[in-house]
């Protein structure tokens, strides 16, 4: 018997439908007939729930432990010292309601009742907060992310969406480049469209490329991943009215690209 997980993608008229399945092969001999005996359990369900534990039991207690650290240097660290730990500590605690809200935005965005809140936004500030919210994230240590973006850009979106999908792009780019790497982040407007990339130097396989958006894909060995790229694809094209592409090749590296129209559709 052979057993692996495999994921079907299937299309209901409104979109694409990812669903992760345990499959069981097994030789059998009907008469004088070889057959193979395919069994499918959907274990949607289960990935969905380490994908929940991760966030808690990961990233959420990561983020606690730092807090409480922080927390301690401002009682017992040098007093001239205290304010920066507490921007610190702010900021670690922002980033907990945020992982927070972002995965009950998901959970929302596959029950389809997700309502994004539209507002006139500068491309910058969201970017600026996206990259905030990454300084004490361990995959982006010692890698230099550089956003150069014109602050006079604007767009009318959900704000909230926006930076989730920047951080996303920019965590995953993190994960893609080598220590000293650089993450590169632009934005340009063009024919009505905002586009905002994200580059980093590697090149993704095509192994990678071929399942990139479908939901629990993922590249690392963590149990619970791989909820990233598929976050960004269903925010954009199903909630934010855009489109999300990409290009890799050795030469040029892989750039992520998320066009937005600059006003929201009537």
């Amino acid at each position: 018997m052979v057993e692996q997980e495999c994921r079907i993608t299937t299309s209901n008229g409104t979109g694409e439908i990812s669903q992760d399945y345990l499959a069981k092969a097994s030789f059998v001999r009907i008469g004088q007939f070889p057959l193979v005996l395919l069994v499918l359990r959907d274990i949607s369900a289960e990935k969905r729930r380490q994908a929940l534990e991760r966030l808690f039991f990961h990233d959420v207690l990561n983020s606690v432990g730092g807090m409480a650290g922080l927390a301690n240097l401002i009682v017992d660290g040098p007093k001239e010292k205290s304010s920066i730990y507490a921007e610190s500590l702010q900021q670690l605690a922002t980033n907990i309601a945020e992982e927070v809200t972002a995965y009950r935005n998901l959970l929302l965005a596959e029950e389809g009742t997700l309502v994004p809140n539209f507002t006139d936004v500068r491309v910058a500030d969201v970017v600026r907060e996206a990259l905030l919210g990454l300084n004490h994230h361990p995959v982006c240590r010692l890698k230099v992310t550089e956003a150069d973006i014109d602050r006079s850009l604007h767009l009318v979106t959900d704000p909230l969406l926006l930076r989730r999908i920047v951080t996303n792009l920019a965590k995953n780019a993190c994960e893609a480049t080598e220590v000293g790497g650089h993450v590169d982040i632009s934005a340009r407007e063009s024919e009505g469209l905002m586009e905002i990339s994200v580059h980093n130097p590697g090149l993704m396989p095509a192994s990678v490329q071929n399942q990139l958006f479908k939901r629990s894909f993922t590249t690392s060995n963590e149990p619970g991943r791989g909820l990233g790229t598929y976050s960004i694809k269903l925010f954009t094209e199903k909630f934010l009215h855009g489109k999300v592409s990409f290009s890799s090749s050795a030469e040029q590296g892989t750039t992520f690209t998320v066009s937005l129209p600059v006003s929201p559709r009537a």
